[in-house]
């Protein structure tokens, strides 16, 4: 058993490490995707939150180094001098690969640059990438406060159905602006499960040769569609299937443990999973620090 904290790419610093060590953190989780570039309604004081029509902010990473080797090393090596861990990197920039997910014109090229990120982290000593196989993303979530003595936390503001995905935008990010009137044509979900099987053929065997983890996320919220597109990963069976597809070790799943309750649910889901080979479930934790309420999972 792991406790680490997810920490987003603006919090990833030295006072962010000490508050983690302070409680009782040996792990970190970080994102390099900048979720609240130019967000209109999207606060970095907490969790990225965009309404049901609204979305986070604009995809693309105007800093290429924080993907080098050198960038991620140095990171790595901050991390470690604070007595931590880095376990992973959670989540690829959608600028990066919105035609894997889309199946677009792109996705050969993009495809090169996911294998050459996982070489990269390999070299790096990052043992983990994290990615999230979904068109829509989290959209509909906003904040408020709802948790435990009026915390503030998180919530869905559904319907997410109503309202199509428009062109230009993936995961819940814009990569492209002159789209955006338009709307999305849906996929179906054998159409999205096809493109993870093409995906997870041509990356695993890159993974694989780097010593780099894919660890897939689960759909947040677990709804089958969001903004009428197709959802992966909402039911407990979806797991398995997504173990199946590609018989190889260094395939794992990604859990989020909510609270107590939760957590024993989806304990007792895990143990009914079959990986092929070695245990390969990589549940990540996530950390949201707002005054003084702190709301922390566990990850094993």
């Amino acid at each position: 058993m792991k406790v680490g904290l997810g920490l987003y790419r603006h919090m990833l610093s030295r006072e962010s490490y000490d508050f983690a060590r302070q409680t009782g953190c040996t792990h970190i989780v970080i994102h390099l995707v900048d979720y609240f570039r130019q967000g209109e309604v999207n606060p970095r004081n907490n969790q990225p939150t965009g309404g049901r029509s609204g979305y986070w902010g604009h995809a693309g990473d105007p800093d290429d180094a924080l993907w080098t080797v050198g960038e991620m090393r140095r990171i790595r090596h901050e991390i470690e001098d604070a007595g931590l861990v880095l376990e992973a990197i959670e989540n690829l920039d959608p600028a990066i690969w919105y035609d894997i997910l889309l199946d677009g014109p792109s996705r050969p090229q993009q495809m090169e640059r996911v294998k050459t990120i996982v070489r990269r982290m390999g070299d790096a000593g990052i043992p983990v990438l994290g990615y999230n196989f979904s068109i829509a993303g989290v959209c509909g979530r906003v904040s408020g406060p709802w948790g435990r003595g009026g915390a503030v936390t998180v919530g869905m503001d559904g319907p997410v159905d109503d309202i199509p995905m428009a062109k230009g935008t993936v995961w819940n990010m814009i990569y492209r602006e002159d789209d955006l009137q338009a709307s999305q044509p849906a996929a179906t979900h054998e159409e999205l499960w096809k493109r993870l099987e093409g995906f997870l053929q041509e990356i695993v065997p890159v993974a694989e040769e780097s010593g780099v983890r894919l660890a897939a996320h689960p759909d947040d919220p677990p709804m089958p569609t969001m903004r009428q597109q197709p959802r992966l990963v909402y039911q407990p069976h979806m797991y398995q299937r997504l173990i199946d597809l590609v018989q190889e070790q260094r395939v794992g799943t990604v859990r989020r443990y909510a609270c107590r309750d939760e957590r024993r649910r989806r304990l007792r889901c895990c143990r009914s999973i079959q990986p092929a080979g070695e245990d390969r479930l990589y549940p990540f934790a996530e950390c949201c620090r707002q005054g003084p309420a702190l709301s922390r999972d566990l990850y094993r």
